[in-house]
């Protein structure tokens, strides 16, 4: 009997024991997207594996690995494109089977600036079947957010730049939601800067925005860029959001691929409009009503300037704003006016990479006697300028613009707010006084802290943020909200937001902007540089030393952060104690009481700043050197920042020396670039 009593208890413990182990297993299951994704293209390749009606995608497959066979295929049943659908049958034909599971696995990530990536076949490149895989994930994510009916009776709006394939990503963009029944507000006709997706989703009242651009990067890239009805970028958790949805809905619905690529067949459809000539034109009107600060007949004879697009989009919408601030016209760099999406005369279409970028247009300025350069990236979001101080040309980094941006908008303060409350419907009490506080500056962690230290003395707000204009335009619209008017919002890679009549970094007005305060300041017979170094002396010095190593994938970042927690965070570096530190993957600050930090934090977020004390200048007792280092939002690159206050002008020269000690003893000893695997950008 107790044999038999035994043998049942324990089959109980058993069963128990099974039972514990399948509602784990379930529960895991339920509750990670990821896997759950992974599981359902992994049993979706088992079926497309076990279709034998497929023959002519599968051929050459049968005899390799089941798995990848059956990945190629399903991709090849799914993808509408015959070029990417050619590219991984070839993977399958050279047995490269390690690549095409890699390319046949991943997938995109919603990062700094939406989907970004190299134009290829596979799930984590950008191509007709992630456009499409997105768009639709996008919209069921908008039918959620707002309804259906609200969707349908708002429509959306669509841009794109000039790049490779971006009018046919814009075309099965604007294709899937034409054909769910949804308005298309369309801005595709030709190509258009970025900000005017932003600025026209508020405009037309449309719950979301899409903007087909990559920007600054590479020639090779595309991406997909999306606002939602605030003319804002996403921010989580909205993009985990749809990218479960991408995941959940990944079989793509599709009528006439081809048809849709005719421009006739999107034009004549009822729900289409064509909207970019009234965009335009209101975009003008707008910025020059709350921008243009001087009068019309003092620009017309401002100093001339040079400007370039280049090979992007900027030129005509550049010169329409400039006719309506009342300057002369100005000097193209006639080698990259016209839009080029191989970008033959620069190693890389962005501003940051220097004195390379701005060779054409310094060579079009000394023809022609001009002193002033202006530059627009390939979409117009960013802007750079440098001078000619008559001996060389000097070219302003995205911080020292910010601090001229800053003085000119502060200068300006009282008619900015007399515009600002009629664009915004405030009334105007006679009586009513303005205080500083009633100004404010937004810019990233990752720029300077001139403009927190020029906001200490002066008295307005100022905020910090993550980087990512998606953080920034959020923070401005809340002050704005307080009727709180933020007079610049700017991050150190050269993007700035004058207005927040757009929501987003806008590289078209702020050369328009900048303009003006140049020409105001040579009025003032000083040059641009003289102002700066009467902000200095006004409010202190900062030297800078940024840039960036490039790794060979993006994968390595995240585990190069994980290695530096491992080993320690370091109590000094090149002898100058680390005052405090601060990682936005684990929510610490040591700087903070409770020791948390005040920035969100994710565990996938791969940002570390740390403070440093040199004790060189005596008025700075706790912090003087601020070193951050974090993994790029749209490239394979690792960016690092560095910042020295000084208070003593006669030591600029030694302490500019000691920063880039500083940060070679950084990057050698902290980043470990051999050991990490990063190299050196190579601009050729």
């Amino acid at each position: 009997m107790q044999r038999i009593l035994g043998a049942i208890a324990f089959v109980g413990l058993v069963s128990i024991f099974v039972l514990h182990t399948v509602r784990r297993n379930t529960s895991r299951r339920v509750n990670n997207p990821q896997a759950n994704s992974r599981r359902k293209r992994r049993s979706v390749a088992s079926a497309v594996l076990s279709n034998k009606d497929s023959k002519e995608e599968s051929e050459g497959v049968e005899s390799l690995p089941s798995y990848v066979a059956a990945l190629a295929r399903m991709w090849c049943q799914r993808d509408p494109d015959e070029e990417t659908r050619k590219e991984v049958q070839s993977w399958i034909t050279d047995k490269q089977l390690t690549y095409a599971k890699e390319r046949l696995e991943g997938k995109l990530h919603f990062g700094t600036a939406g989907l970004r990536g190299p134009m290829a076949a596979g799930y984590d490149r950008l191509n007709v079947l992630t456009v499409l895989q997105a768009t639709q994930g996008v919209l069921k994510y908008l039918q959620q957010l707002y309804g259906a009916s609200e969707v349908q009776k708002r429509g959306v709006c669509v841009g794109r730049d000039s790049r490779h394939h971006s009018d046919k990503f814009a075309a099965i963009t604007q294709a899937v939601f034409l054909q769910s029944g949804i308005p298309v507000n369309s801005l595709t006709l030709k190509p258009v800067p970025t900000p005017l997706v932003s600025f026209a989703v508020t405009y037309l009242h449309c719950v979301a925005g899409v903007m087909i651009t990559a920007s600054h990067n590479p020639k090779s890239d595309n991406g997909y860029k999306l606002y939602l009805e605030d003319g804002c970028q996403i921010l989580p958790p909205h993009d985990k959001y749809i990218e479960q949805l991408i995941q959940e809905n990944s079989e793509p619905w599709f009528e006439n691929y081809a048809d849709w690529l005719k421009e006739d067949k999107l034009v004549k459809h009822p729900l289409f409009t064509h909207k970019l000539e009234e965009i335009q034109e209101a975009y003008v009107r707008v910025i020059s009503s709350v921008c243009h600060l001087r009068q019309s007949i003092d620009n017309k004879f401002a100093p001339v300037i040079t400007y370039s697009p280049l090979h992007g989009v900027g030129a005509p919408f550049f010169k329409s704003l400039c006719s309506s601030f009342g300057f002369s016209d100005f000097i193209m760099t006639t080698s990259q006016e016209q839009p080029n999406p191989d970008f033959p005369t620069v190693p890389f279409p962005n501003p940051e990479e220097g004195p390379q970028v701005f060779k054409e247009a310094f060579k079009q300025a000394n023809n022609n006697a001009a002193k002033l350069v202006l530059l627009n990236d390939p979409d117009a979001d960013r802007f750079a300028a440098a001078e000619y101080n008559g001996n060389e040309w000097r070219i302003f980094t995205g911080n020292e613009i910010a601090f001229l941006l800053v003085s000119w908008l502060w200068e300006n303060r009282f008619e900015l707010r007399k515009r600002w409350k009629q664009s915004n419907n405030i009334s105007e009490q006679e009586t009513e006084s303005i205080n500083p506080n009633d100004f404010a500056c937004v810019a990233s962690a990752v720029s300077s802290k001139f403009i927190q230290t020029m906001a200490e003395k002066e008295g307005f707000r100022f905020c910090e943020t993550l980087t990512g204009f998606k953080w920034l335009s959020h923070a401005a619209l809340e002050l704005e909200q307080q009727h709180c008017q933020v007079l610049l919002a700017y991050e150190e890679a050269l993007g700035y937001m004058c207005t927040t009549q757009v929501r987003d970094k806008d590289g078209i007005s702020t050369a328009a902007v900048f303009w003006e305060l140049a020409s105001s300041t040579y009025q003032s017979e000083m040059l641009l540089a003289d102002r700066l170094n009467l902000l200095y002396e006004k409010y202190g010095y900062f030297l800078s030393r940024n840039g960036y190593l490039l790794a060979k994938s993006s994968s390595l970042i995240p585990r190069l952060f994980e290695n530096i927690r491992n080993a320690g965070y370091p109590l000094e570096i090149m002898g100058c104690k680390v005052v405090s530190y601060r990682d936005l993957a684990t929510g610490v600050d040591t700087a903070e009481v409770n020791s948390q930090t005040n920035l969100p934090s994710s565990p996938s977020t791969c940002f570390i700043t740390f403070r440093l004390q040199t004790g060189r200048h005596p008025s700075f007792s706790d912090v003087d050197v601020f070193l951050s280092i974090r993994g790029s939002g749209t490239e394979p690159k690792l960016k690092y920042y560095s910042e020295m206050r000084s208070d003593n002008v006669t030591q600029l020269q030694q302490d500019d020396i000691f920063l880039e000690k500083l940060v070679n003893s950084f990057i050698q000893n902290v980043l470990k670039p051999e050991e990490n695997g990063l190299q050196p950008p190579k601009l050729s």
